[in-house]
């Protein structure tokens, strides 16, 4: 059985992806944010529906919320949220996007769940007892980096892109099926849980992006680690994502684009 706060995350992620799949394949007035990424008025609906479940639940949490931004309540709980994660996507009609909502102690996050409303997959997991898509166990995949897929999540500033591309660059002379990018971290978190995916590779990505995410990754198996190779937080902008020799394998390109930037 669920505890309360992954019953809570589970029906906040639901209730925003709920709002966000009426206004799927409408018009809707576009907004351009500070950073060039895009906000609409989905999101904000997404967020009000989201925020409505975890402060009927719990008043006391702190959250983090993409649009919204901070409620500092000096609580040992905070709750990172992205109502509308791939926006873009969505804007463009494109079905790969979901809203994403994570519970955390310190930098640690203890319940998460990731919902895409146009294929009704509801991701989900708490610190220590596995992750599951609809009810169901997953795990990461096992495939080796050089029979891989791996996908790849980057920030929206021109600088931020083209990182993501240098590093997909030098990735993909050595891998048999490429490296996507989606246009949603989350959902790129989840799709490499549960192994359609057997990398992943986030650069510049934001804790809110990330912090269901990758719980629900670790708690699938994966090894979830930062650029310098140590084991990453929701705080880390930088992540690679998969089973061992992935990750390995994914640092060491990431390393000599780093380099070959710098010269």
């Amino acid at each position: 059985m669920s505890s309360p706060i992954l019953s809570t995350a589970e029906k906040a992620a639901r209730a925003g992806g709920e709002a966000i799949r009426k206004w799927f394949r409408k018009d809707v007035l576009i907004e351009v944010k500070p950073d060039t990424s895009l906000v609409s008025i989905v999101d904000r609906e997404a967020e009000r529906a989201v925020l409505s479940v975890i402060e009927k639940a719990f008043p006391l949490h702190s959250i983090v919320s993409e649009e919204a931004g901070t409620f500092d309540r000096n609580s040992d709980y905070t709750w990172y949220i992205d109502p509308l994660d791939g926006t873009t996507n969505f804007l463009h009609h494109f079905p790969f996007f979901c809203s994403s909502v994570a519970c955390t102690t310190g930098t640690e996050a203890i319940a998460g769940a990731i919902y895409d409303p146009i294929h009704d997959e509801l991701f989900s997991a708490e610190k220590g007892k596995g992750a599951y898509l609809n009810g169901k166990k997953i795990v990461v995949s096992g495939n080796i980096f050089e029979k891989s897929l791996i996908v790849a999540s980057r920030g929206s500033s021109v600088e931020q892109k083209l990182k993501g591309l240098r590093i997909a660059e030098e990735i993909e002379p050595h891998i048999h099926h490429g490296t996507k990018f989606t246009g949603s971290a989350a959902m790129n978190l989840c799709y490499t849980a549960c192994g359609r995916f057997d990398g992943n590779i986030g650069a510049s990505l934001h804790p809110h992006d990330i912090a269901a995410g990758i719980l629900i990754a670790k708690e699938a198996g994966a090894d979830v680690l930062n650029f310098t190779g140590d084991p990453a937080t929701f705080l880390d902008p930088d992540i690679v994502v998969g089973n061992r020799d992935m990750t390995s394998n994914m640092l060491k390109y990431i390393k000599r684009a780093v380099r070959s930037r710098r010269k």
